[in-house]
């Protein structure tokens, strides 16, 4: 559904990521169904990868009712958990759209 939205974040992180100078065998892709399941995405490649950061991009899209708050409250909190909890970067890439 967002993938149009993702996909464009995604090509553009990694082509950043190139003109840094990473390595492209030293990017992981994992996606997740969801911008809601981005913690438990990003706390996977932590616990199962040897990675120097995580990169958490996704889109949530507001409707009519206040789910969309309960998303991106909930996601932000907990991606900056990982981050303090794993003591490594853990950054929030999510776009939101009113």
């Amino acid at each position: 559904m967002n993938s149009a939205i993702t996909d464009l974040l995604c090509h553009g992180a990694i082509d950043t990521l190139l003109e840094q100078g990473i390595k492209k065998t030293s990017i992981l892709i994992h996606k997740v169904p969801g911008s809601f399941e981005l913690p438990l995405g990003a706390q996977y490649l932590i616990e199962n990868s040897e990675v120097d950061a995580v990169l958490c991009l996704g889109c949530i899209i507001q409707g009519e009712t206040r789910h969309f708050e309960f998303i991106c409250q909930a996601v932000s909190q907990q991606i900056a958990r990982l981050s303090i909890d794993y003591n490594i970067p853990v950054i929030f890439g999510v776009l939101h759209d009113r």
